[in-house]
């Protein structure tokens, strides 16, 4: 060492600091986890009150407020799609839980096992970690290979169906600016078809449609030119997947609540933009 280096003092900094979410930095980290935990748990809180009531726990409205027909409406709550006009009386006699959870499993699990979706709840909901550069109360960490962890990996499945989902309320959007046999557009149009907008580039933003569209190669260089430029499109809304997640995630909430609660359980009157 050099002579004039021993004259430096030395610097005492801590290397580890104790206690929950312990961390040394001083900005407002915890603003993030905060609104992001805050918004998975009212979407699964509205959801089991949904729920609840399409089963006729809470209230007298079994099987109610799932459609939305007043002056010829055309309208279906987006979180019971496609609707328990789609399941064959002798099922829903044999059924006795709320007919939506034959269909909501497999949105629910398209979200639940998506990449983006699993870094969101990691962080917001089970802390692990919460942040960059603070400390977790789940010390230990063995990756995605044992149960329950090990179902991520369905996620290519689940894409599959939520294909098959986006592609219904896309229908579901364009039913609803029929009033009777007329055109009309009212603001239950306009949330259905934000809703479907956007559940559709959630969608098609998806890191395993990438990965289909590119022929099943997780090295898009070693592909040919035609799977490149075909997930060109993908990759590129790829960009915005997160973005998409929070926008279909509140959409379609807002979606369900305008139409199942607002108008049906309400009984509020449609606002028309258009008269039909």
């Amino acid at each position: 060492m050099k002579e004039d280096a021993q004259d430096i003092p030395p610097c005492f900094v801590p290397v580890e600091k104790t206690g929950l979410f312990a961390t040394f930095r001083t900005d407002n980290w915890w603003i993030q986890p905060l609104i992001m935990g805050s918004i998975l748990i009212g979407f699964g809180i509205y959801t089991i009150f949904v729920l609840m009531l399409e089963h006729g726990t809470i209230g007298d409205h079994k099987g109610e407020l799932i459609y939305y027909e007043d002056k010829g409406a055309h309208y279906i709550s987006p979180i019971s799609s496609p609707g328990p006009n789609a399941v064959p009386d002798y099922i829903k006699e044999l059924w006795i839980l709320p007919v939506s959870l034959l269909f909501i499993w497999a949105p629910l699990g398209f979200r639940a096992t998506c990449y983006y979706g699993r870094r969101v709840y990691y962080r917001a909901l089970f802390a692990n970690p919460i942040a960059v550069a603070v400390d977790k109360p789940i010390k230990s960490y063995s990756g995605e290979n044992s149960f329950p962890f090990i179902l991520q990996n369905a996620h290519r499945y689940f894409l599959y169906l939520a294909i098959l989902l986006a592609i219904l309320h896309i229908y579901h959007a364009i039913e609803s600016f029929t009033f009777g046999d007329k055109f009309g557009i009212g603001v239950g149009s306009l949330l259905l078809t934000i809703d479907a907008l956007f559940l559709s580039l959630y969608v098609c933003s998806c890191h395993s449609l990438r990965n289909l569209m590119g022929g099943n190669i997780d090295c898009l260089s070693c592909a040919n030119y035609i799977k490149k430029k075909g997930t060109s499109w993908v990759s590129y809304l790829n960009q915005f997947h997160g973005t998409y997640f929070w926008i279909s995630l509140i959409s379609i909430m807002l979606a369900d609540f305008y139409i199942r609660i607002y108008l049906g359980m309400w009984g509020n009157p449609e606002i028309f933009l258009l008269e039909p």
